[in-house]
């Protein structure tokens, strides 16, 4: 698992059994939002239907916030996961590459995970896609990791665009990130 290095509004357990009603809400809230809506994943409706009391979520998870930040962050660190496998695969590469194939990783798993792509590209999801992906990157420099850090919000904004207007991140679209991508970090 890639380490969450940003303070969160949940409590990870640390305890087997506590990761099991941890994960089962997170399952759960899952599924809550992909047959229903954002607005329907709350600690309420997650107790309804996983069975557990709602004192055992609120252990975890303060307020109905805290479940999307933790769903959030589960996503992006799968999303993580597959990056770095494919950075692996690649080898050592120049900067161009590496912003080409984090593009075409994430491009592909929010197509592929659709009911849920909105989990990937919030607002609790961006530091840790930062912070997952800087380590791939020469930053000797506070410029140059504020230089990364801008092109990436540039490029999970643009997709977070197209897949709001078109439902997905259609070729063409994945073409003109790449493109203002490249240019932004050509400069």
């Amino acid at each position: 698992m890639v380490m969450n290095i940003e303070r969160c509004s949940y409590i990870e357990p640390k305890q087997k059994r506590s990761i099991e009603r941890f994960n089962e809400v997170l399952r759960t809230a899952e599924l809550v939002y992909v047959n229903s809506s954002l607005k329907d994943v709350t600690i309420q409706n997650v107790s309804k239907i996983s069975g557990l009391k709602r004192p055992s979520i609120y252990k975890f998870f303060p307020n109905n916030e805290s479940i999307l930040e933790a769903l959030s962050h589960k996503q992006v660190n799968s999303l993580l996961l597959l990056i770095k496998k494919n950075l692996d695969n690649v080898g050592k590469k120049n900067e161009t590459e590496l912003i080409k194939l984090i593009i075409d990783v994430t491009s592909i798993y929010v197509n592929n995970n659709l009911p849920i792509s909105n989990l990937i590209l919030n607002k609790f999801s961006k530091p840790i896609f930062f912070n997952g992906v800087k380590n791939h990157f020469s930053l000797d420099q506070k410029d140059e990791r504020n230089r990364l850090k801008m092109g990436l919000t540039i490029i999970l904004s643009c997709m977070d665009n197209f897949l709001e207007e078109e439902g997905c991140i259609p070729p063409s679209a994945l073409a003109a990130i790449k493109k203002a991508s490249l240019i932004y970090f050509s400069n």
